[in-house]
């Protein structure tokens, strides 16, 4: 069984989203869950946390988790509508059929098999706007053919 396999799903999320410039929001203010409390997170930025994962059946090496993808607008400098329109661009690319291709090309050892929807929620916190979309993933940590 494959215990990092939260921090490989983080990792080739993380690599997908930073390849591009998407929706205003550059390839160094993308990260991983695990930040550590005082890194540098200027917004808008988008932060990756899977979470609750576990193998589908044991021994199997395929493995079903929770990603909860977090996109945060400062809300002093962006209004509503345009923090709305930053996470429409980043959640759709999450939702496309394309993307488990994509994600799986973005690291070495992992797939990615499904993505489902599961649910969104919106605050604001201090300054800043923040919409996460959770989802479910089907994955394996290794280059299934």
């Amino acid at each position: 069984m494959n215990y990092d396999i939260l921090d490989h799903i983080d990792s080739a999320f993380v690599a997908y989203l930073a390849a591009g410039d998407i929706a205003d929001i550059p390839p160094e203010n993308v990260f991983p869950g695990n930040f550590k409390e005082g890194d540098d997170q200027k917004a808008p930025n988008i932060v990756i946390d899977a979470q609750d994962g576990g193998e589908e059946i044991l021994g199997s090496g395929n493995f079903v988790a929770q990603v909860s993808i977090t996109v945060a607008s400062q809300a002093d400098d962006t209004t509503r509508e345009s923090h709305i329109a930053r996470c429409d661009a980043v959640f759709k690319l999450l939702m496309d059929t394309e993307v488990t291709g994509a994600v799986s090309a973005a690291l070495d050892g992992f797939t990615l098999f499904q993505v489902r929807g599961f649910r969104h929620s919106k605050q604001r916190q201090g300054r800043q706007w923040q919409n996460t979309l959770t989802i479910e993933v089907e994955c394996a940590a290794g280059d299934v053919v």
